[in-house]
This record gives structure tokens, C-alpha cells and sequence, in this order.
């Protein structure tokens, strides 16, 4: 008969934590006692799922994704449709829809092909495909699976964003083939998407 709130351990609109570390640096300003069990499996954050209506809807999709939970819950249940930059008067449906979020303070670049993406040697590069920076800057590899890569994700752009790059460029992960992992994918880039806005 109440609400429920999750707080979320980043500043509003920042890249989310996956350590105990990153949440202390998001908070650097204030005295908190952080408990600390390890790095996030999962990378992104959870699915949030609307049960208010008749048909159970996703409202932010994530590792779990809607096939998955209609099956365990033996009913159909609809995936998200989230607009990028949802209306601004109207109330938030759940957390993590804002146009821009997720974003480090360095602008981020979606690429297709990090190899051929142009980047300078003060571009931190994400990148799944490639084993050295195309012009000797710096290099963070992410794993090319749809599952390592959303565990990654948010830890790297933690590490580019601390490199105090110019632009941080991210390699977009690949379609994966099998149909149990299209809605991580979904999911990671939903959370590009946003983490790219300008």
C-alpha cells in the first residue's frame, strides 16, 4: 500500500556504479558508509517491469528480458518501448528514462568500427574488435559477447571517464545470433543511447 524506492548510488544522470569505488566517487563530497560486496555481475541495471495494468509491461529493459519473465510467469508480457526523450511534464514511470543519462563527464561517440572510427590519440576507446588504440592512445577492451558487455560497460566508462580523455569513442556491440540474448543487447543500447545524447 506504499511506495517502494530503490535509491540509486550515482548522482542523477551519471554513469552507474559496479563497485563499491565508483559509488564513493560519486559521492566523494560526503561522509557514507558504503558496504561493499563486490563488483556487479549483471553491469546494467535491472529490468523494472509495470504491473499496474492488465498485460505486465517492461518500462526499462535489462539482463532479464521480457520473454524471459513472460515464461516464468506463464503470460505474455510486453517489451519496453521507451522513447528517448520521454515527454518532461509528464510523471516519471520509472527510473533511468531521462533523455541523456548514464553519461560520464566526457562526451561519449557511438562508432561502428573502432578501427576506422578516427580517432585521436586523447580519445579513450572502447572496443571489442580491435587489440591497440588506431592512433596510441588509450585502449580499454570490452568483451565482444552481449553478456560481457553489459557487465563491462559502466566500469569502463568509469575508466575512460578518469583518463580525462577528450572524447570517449564506443565500439557498438554486435547483434548476438542467439535469440535469448536480443534483449541484452536491447538493453546495452538503450543504455548507449543515453549515455551518448548531446
Amino acid at each position: 500500500g506504499v511506495p517502494m524506492v530503490g535509491p540509486s548510488a550515482n548522482p542523477s544522470g551519471r554513469v552507474s556504479p559496479t563497485t563499491a569505488d565508483h559509488a564513493a566517487a560519486g559521492f566523494a563530497d560526503r561522509d557514507l558508509l558504503i558496504i561493499d560486496g563486490g563488483a556487479c555481475r549483471a553491469g546494467i541495471e535491472s529490468t523494472v517491469l509495470d504491473l499496474s495494468g492488465g498485460t505486465p509491461r517492461v518500462l526499462r529493459p535489462g539482463v532479464i528480458g521480457a520473454a524471459a519473465i513472460g515464461q516464468t510467469l506463464e503470460m505474455e508480457v510486453l517489451a519496453a518501448e521507451t522513447p528517448m526523450a520521454p515527454d518532461p511534464d509528464a510523471p516519471a514511470v520509472s527510473p533511468g528514462l531521462l533523455g541523456a543519462h548514464y553519461q560520464p563527464r566526457t562526451p561519449v561517440h557511438l562508432v561502428r568500427d573502432a578501427a576506422e572510427a578516427g580517432a585521436d590519440r586523447e580519445d579513450a576507446v572502447i572496443a571489442w574488435s580491435i587489440r591497440s588504440h588506431p592512433a596510441g592512445g588509450a585502449l580499454l577492451p570490452i568483451p565482444a559477447d552481449a553478456l560481457g558487455f553489459a557487465a563491462a560497460l559502466y566500469a569502463r566508462l568509469h575508466e575512460a571517464d578518469a583518463l580525462g580523455a577528450g572524447r570517449i569513442l564506443v565500439e557498438i556491440p554486435a547483434r548476438p545470433a542467439e535469440s535469448a540474448l536480443l534483449s541484452v543487447h536491447q538493453a546495452v543500447m538503450e543504455r548507449l543511447g543515453r549515455a551518448s545524447a548531446h
